[in-house]
This record gives structure tokens, sequence and C-alpha cells, in this order.
């Protein structure tokens, strides 16, 4: 599974959405304040232009029952950056880039 990585992007697990994020998912899709949130099974992420938006949000989402910090070790939030990757090693999340083809016909999944 996989979603697109632009600028500063807070990545969610979903579980823990269902889980522990006051009010579900409906909630947190209602909390999202700009409209780059996409998803797949386990994941969900928001992007921002502003690194400081994307700290707020966490804040947000930490507000409401998540937690991105634990002793040390990320859960249920991460932060990835379109050029650089990962701020912090998840064990339940990788980075990665996909080569473009130029002239190659892209077709829809599925």
């Amino acid at each position: 599974m996989a979603v697109l990585v632009e600028a500063n992007s807070a990545i969610v697990r979903i579980q823990a959405v269902h889980d522990r994020y006051a009010g579900g998912w409906p909630a947190f899709a209602d909390s999202v304040p700009n409209n780059t949130l996409c998803s797949d099974s386990e994941v969900a992420r928001v992007g921002f232009m502003d690194p400081n938006d994307c700290q707020a949000f966490i804040g947000d989402l930490e507000r409401h029952g998540l937690a991105f910090l634990r002793e040390g070790r990320c859960q249920d939030v991460a932060v990835a950056i379109q050029t650089t990757g990962l701020t912090i090693p998840y064990d339940w999340l990788e980075f990665g880039y996909v080569e473009e083809h130029p002239g190659k016909e892209l077709r829809p999944c599925g």
C-alpha cells in the first residue's frame, strides 16, 4: 500500500484513528484543514507546505487521542518530507521514490 508524500506530510495509522481518535474516522476527516487527505487501507496522509502547519496538525491529532512519540518511539503518526524522507525511523512505515517513465502510458490500478 502507498500514499503520496508531497512537501511536509503527516501520515497516520488508520487503525489508530478507528481505535483512539475521538469521533473515529468521520471526525478525523472533518479535522483535516485542507484538501490533501489521501489514504489506502492502512495509512492516511495530510500534506502541508509549511512545516509549522504540519506540527500544529500533529498537536491536534494528539489532543484527539493519537500519539506521535512515546518514550522516543513513534506511535500513531509519522512525518515525511518529500525531499528527505521520514524524519524519524518507523517500524510500521517505509519511504521510497517511484521513478517516472516519460512517454510511458500510466494505467489506473485495479
